[in-house]
């Protein structure tokens, strides 16, 4: 798992060196990155790899619970396990909407609704994610902020606790 999250990084990384996150410029941008030599390698290979990364994610929590690897000692490794769950998904569904295509627009306004249906936090939720009360120029910047900037940071500090107790229970 590891690796496709290196792999993930490594291919965003070369991503972030020609994308812009503008209602304007966007999907310029990646029509650009599809245009040179590589360039939709690397995207596909980063689209791809963040959807192996949420099913081997998925089985290896499956694998957690079966096993009872969740018992003492090791209840943090299992709470940071649990918390990488909403960390990774907000970053698929943080990514997808990027390109500013007409498809990417109308998924992000319907994940957006779901995440406003939720009592209580849903509707401040949807405003944060959105930017305002419509899909525009904020959206991507907000999206583009969580997605390399502040949920890789987020999930840099669970999985050090993660591995690090890992380090120290043992497999």
């Amino acid at each position: 798992m590891l690796w496709l999250l290196l792999v993930e990084v490594v291919t965003g990384l070369l991503l972030m060196f020609t994308y812009s996150p503008s209602a304007t410029s966007a999907w310029a941008s990646v029509h650009y990155i599809e245009s040179i030599p590589g360039g939709s390698f690397i995207r596909g290979l980063h689209y791809f790899t963040s959807q192996a990364l949420l099913i081997v994610f998925a089985i290896h929590t499956i694998r957690t619970l079966v096993v009872g690897a969740f018992r003492a000692p090791r209840e943090l490794i299992w709470a940071t396990g649990l918390l990488m769950i909403p960390i990774v998904l907000t970053w698929a569904i943080t990514g997808n909407p990027l390109p500013a295509s007409e498809k990417s627009y109308a998924q992000i306004e319907v994940e957006s609704k779901i995440i406003g249906s939720s009592p209580v936090v849903g509707p401040v939720l949807q405003r944060i994610l959105i930017g305002g009360d419509r899909v525009g120029n904020l959206t991507l910047t907000h999206l583009n902020f969580l997605h390399v900037a502040l949920l890789p940071l987020i999930a840099g500090v669970v999985l050090d606790i993660h591995i690090s107790k890992i380090y120290v229970h043992g497999l």
